[in-house]
């Protein structure tokens, strides 16, 4: 009788430590999808401060060019041609870069989403 009471005893040790390794296996998994999804999210916080930093740009470069219409439009009147041509290229000049601004704003916006979208993935991954 001692050895089947042993033996329950020692098949139940066996059992609660494979519980307890099964659930340190998964509580190290769930620290893994932590970590992974705060990266992810630090990731996402990078690329929204790129694309608002890129929006600056934006309406920087937007300003410049209606400056330089403006006063393309200044020496147009005045009959000064040649200034008014560099003005205006000056404009077209900053237009390109407010282009240029918008779509890097546009980008990183859709790379801060795509991150998130990462970072929930990750997190769906941790045990209830």
């Amino acid at each position: 009788m001692e050895n089947k009471t042993c033996s329950k005893a020692i098949k139940a040790m066996l059992f609660l430590a494979f519980l307890l390794g099964a659930l340190t296996v998964n509580a190290q998994n769930d620290d893994y999808y932590i970590r992974q999804a705060k990266s992810y999210q630090s990731d996402a916080e990078y690329y929204l401060k790129q694309a608002k930093s890129n929006d600056r740009d934006v309406e920087y470069y937007t300003r410049e060019a209606e400056r330089h219409f403006s006063d393309a439009d200044y020496y147009m009147k005045q009959k000064k041609y040649d200034q008014a041509k560099s003005y205006f290229s000056k404009a077209q000049y900053s237009l390109d870069r407010a282009k240029t601004y918008a779509t890097r704003a546009k980008d990183a916006r859709e790379n801060a989403i795509d991150y998130m979208k990462k970072a929930e993935r990750a997190l769906q991954n941790v045990s209830h």
